[in-house]
């Protein structure tokens, strides 16, 4: 298949894992430092998408990776603990981090924001990507489903290919791809970039291990249209 790769994805979907399979680079902002001559670009934020499509030429092939809320908002989490601002999901702009723990790492403490975090920040944003599709590829990417059997989303409209995977199928990413596209890729013998690799790996494990999830925030997440369209069966 010879088109130009974009990842455009949430954060902590292994984008990481799959750009390197493709010697990728992450597009972020601002637009004017992206390297227009690769023939993969990593990116969560729209503008940096318009941009992308307003100066790519020919095919595109466009990968949507996502993941359980219940596990993706846990790394989102860990990932900016320490960060007083943080890029917003989809603009990109820089907002005042509605996750810092102001250095408190107890347990306690981290629980208690998750669990603010979660209302405030986590749950509103998780379909934003899924969101910009109209506008950006003419396209509605809810009426399309999810076939549990290929275990992707796979369809074309003009220029564009479109394909869902899902992080928890990352090790059958490179049969799923062939199968749907009759592309080769050989991707790192393991998931990089991950939570273990982390300077918090212990409290994200320690974390990970005491957590649960109260009935109501369970059921909210449950009602997520991430967790309906890909995670129903």
């Amino acid at each position: 298949m010879d088109a130009t790769i974009i990842i455009y994805r949430r954060t902590a979907t292994a984008s990481t894992y799959f750009m390197r399979a493709f010697a990728g680079a992450y597009a972020t902002l601002p637009v004017a430092d992206i390297d227009l001559k690769k023939r993969c670009f990593n990116t969560e934020y729209e503008p940096v998408m318009r941009h992308l499509l307003e100066h790519l030429q020919g095919q595109l092939l466009i990968i949507n990776l996502v993941r359980s809320p219940r596990t993706r908002f846990v790394s989102q989490f860990f990932k900016n603990l320490a960060n007083e601002q943080i890029r917003h999901p989809w603009s990109g702009e820089w907002i005042a981090s509605p996750l810092s723990v102001e250095g408190d790492l107890s347990y306690d403490n981290l629980a208690r924001v998750f669990r603010r975090a979660l209302g405030e920040f986590f749950i509103p944003h998780d379909y934003g990507i899924e969101r910009t599709y109209p506008t950006l590829f003419g396209v509605d990417l809810s009426s399309h489903a999810f076939d549990y059997g290929r275990r992707c989303t796979h369809f074309a409209h003009g220029r564009f290919t479109f394909l869902t995977l899902r992080q928890e199928d990352a090790a059958e990413w490179p049969r799923i791809m062939h199968a749907a596209l009759g592309l080769e890729a050989v991707f790192p013998g393991r998931l990089v970039n991950a939570a273990g690799d982390k300077p918090y790996a212990v409290l994200y494990d320690e974390f990970m291990k005491r957590f649960r999830y109260t009935d109501e925030e369970s059921r909210l997440l449950d009602n997520l249209l991430t967790s309906r369209k890909y995670y129903a069966v």
